[in-house]
């Protein structure tokens, strides 16, 4: 059992208890037997009980520290990140992560876990600057996920570089994202 099938069981009960159908958000009839009041009780039950779980870390194989599990994606937690049509930073894409998972029991994803994997496996590299500023810059084979570098200028006219996602990269990137943590 994934951690993150733990959690969309556990708001699944949750939604449930409270008479509403988790998969539209919608008030479930008064004539269903999903509605019942017996059954209301027990889905409240099981709810407390997988958080329970979640807390402990029975069974799904996560490190834990602090109370709070380090951060893993399963496959259907992959497809809520929103992609961005249009290219973004690394820190605007690494926000949207971070906001389709559950921070109480999990740790967010850091830009620096990204960009060091991206600089391990040759998709960046890091050049300095004449003023000896290091910057990471794309490569060919970041070019060819969809990294791109343009060049911005500072408020004191200096010009550094900053690399752009695209939406090939962003999905580049979600595949491999368990790899980088």
């Amino acid at each position: 059992m994934q951690y993150n099938d733990l959690i969309k069981m556990k708001e699944y009960a949750v939604a449930l208890s409270k008479g509403i159908d988790p998969t539209s958000g919608l008030p479930l009839p008064e004539d269903t037997i999903l509605n019942s009041k017996q059954l209301n009780k027990y889905f409240n039950q099981i709810s407390e009980f997988l958080d329970t779980t979640i807390k402990s870390g029975e069974n799904i194989g996560l490190k834990r520290r602090n109370g709070i599990y380090d951060f893993r994606l399963v496959e259907d937690n992959k497809k809520n990140i929103e992609i961005s049509a249009t290219p973004v930073s690394i820190s605007e894409f690494t926000y949207n992560i971070n906001t389709s998972i559950n921070t109480e029991y999990m740790r967010k994803i850091k830009v620096t876990q990204i960009t060091n994997w991206l600089l391990e496996n040759g998709y960046l590299k890091i050049i300095t600057d004449d003023d000896d500023n290091d910057y990471k810059i794309v490569t060919d084979k970041g070019q060819s996920v969809g990294i791109m570098s343009i060049q911005k200028c500072s408020e004191y006219g200096r010009k550094y570089p900053v690399n752009l996602y695209d939406s090939n990269a962003q999905k580049f990137i979600i595949e491999n994202i368990n790899s980088m943590v």
